[in-house]
């Protein structure tokens, strides 16, 4: 009979253990992310893109995009590819990395300025000059380019 009440005892004290599950208030929980190119002196991309953990996007199209879009817009962006990018930063310790990288002695090289927002009140910043920090930025980079090209952007209000 003892027996009987320590299996119920134990299984009342497992039951009341909380799970712990992610929510927009967790300091790890991505909520959005913002990613920047600037001008060089050619022809490079030059737009800031935001995408946030709801699948809204919005983008500022500035010039030489390979779409030719030019001006701000709107889209959504599935859940698939919004976890795949939070997958990605994850994996290579966003939140450990370096805030700068790159070498000022080039004088045309163009940034790429990255903001991750974790929760309600927590940021991180990485300014990349050049956009070849570590590797795993560069595929992050080059994830979020080609997302930036296969999302149906509407609007295109021009300055």
């Amino acid at each position: 009979m003892n027996y009987f009440y320590i299996a119920i005892a134990t299984m009342l004290m497992l039951s009341c253990k909380s799970s712990k599950q992610p929510n927009g208030d967790s300091k790890d929980n991505i909520t959005s992310i913002a990613l920047q190119r600037t001008p060089c002196f050619g022809f490079c991309p030059i737009y800031e893109v935001q995408l946030h953990a709801d699948g809204t996007a919005s983008l500022d199209a500035q010039d030489h995009l390979q779409n030719n879009l030019k001006g701000q817009f709107k889209g959504n962006v599935a859940a698939s590819e919004w976890q795949k990018l939070t997958t990605m930063l994850q994996t290579m310790k966003f939140r450990e990395l370096n805030e700068e990288y790159g070498s000022r002695n080039v004088f045309d090289l163009p940034s790429v300025n990255t903001s991750i927002r974790y929760g309600k009140d927590q940021e991180k910043k990485i300014n990349d000059y050049g956009g070849r920090g570590t590797a795993e930025l560069s595929k992050f980079y080059e994830e979020v380019d080609r997302l930036l090209y296969s999302v149906e952007w509407k609007g295109g209000i021009d300055r």
